[in-house]
């Protein structure tokens, strides 16, 4: 986009199908960001016309897989200082919001990126234990970043040679919209984390994976304390490893080629 103007703070997000919580998103930005990049993977329910109502360049592009897409949204931002990278269900949190809009206008020259703490909204409340603390690299000064992971996973992120500085405030992820969203996403995950190695589907695998879900979350996280809403989470953070060591038992038991490409959303 090197015909745009230089901004200040560009923001890059991915979509597909996201009219969810793509208003809650926005909204957040409003006043903040200078331009917002929406690269759509082939939604049809209305998100790209939303997004061009709001302002927003709109790019629609097939689906390369998580890195290559998010990737290519930061480099459409350019010109500009700053480039946040945002999912199409994260938002900024007034807190958050405005520690951002002060670190740039400070400007420190000594750090090259930021990171804030993400928090997830389930079932009309937060998460305060499960999956903290959950601090997420996305505010990176123009030319010092890069996206390292897997091709076709989503263990994709962003890091930076330089230093790191931490925002105060949230990122609120509205990542399911109901239990059952949940569900079918933790299956979906679970699918395209298997790959295409054998790393798993041993019967001491699916041992481990319930003992590692207790401890990691249940007791060290102490999920408990999110009450109800922790406790459902924690059964399908466990459902969703079993399920994915299925997967690897069934690979080993019957090796296949798998379409890893379809975006998860």
């Amino acid at each position: 986009m090197s015909d745009q103007q230089p901004v200040t703070l560009a923001v890059a997000i991915t979509t597909f199908n996201s009219m969810r919580c793509l208003p809650q998103v926005l909204d957040s930005l409003d006043g903040l960001a200078e331009r917002v990049v929406i690269v759509d993977s082939g939604s049809t329910d209305g998100t790209r016309d939303y997004a061009r109502e709001r302002g927003c360049v709109v790019i629609e592009r097939p689906w390369p897989g998580p890195l290559k897409q998010k990737v290519f949204a930061m480099e459409q931002c350019e010109p500009a200082k700053w480039i946040l990278l945002l999912d199409s269900d994260e938002s900024l949190e007034p807190e958050l919001r405005a520690d951002m809009e002060r670190v740039i206008r400070e400007d420190d020259p000594a750090i090259a990126a930021w990171e804030f703490q993400r928090k997830i909204w389930f079932l009309g409340g937060w998460l305060h234990h499960m999956y903290q603390p959950e601090w997420r690299l996305r505010l990176m000064r123009s030319g010092q970043w890069r996206m390292e992971g897997k091709m076709g996973l989503y263990h994709d992120k962003l890091v930076t040679d330089g230093k790191v500085g931490q925002l105060k405030g949230i990122c609120r992820h509205d990542s399911y919209a109901d239990i059952k969203d949940a569900i079918l996403r933790a299956q979906r995950y679970a699918e395209r984390a298997v790959g295409r190695e054998l790393k798993g589907g041993r019967w001491y695998d699916f041992v481990w994976c319930i003992v590692d879900v207790l401890w990691r979350h249940g007791i060290r996280q102490r999920a408990f304390l999110d009450g109800k809403r922790g406790l459902i989470m924690l059964g399908i953070t466990m459902a969703s490893k079993l399920i994915r060591q299925s997967y690897l038992c069934e690979q080993r038991l019957n090796p296949r080629p798998k379409d890893w490409d379809n975006p998860v959303v």
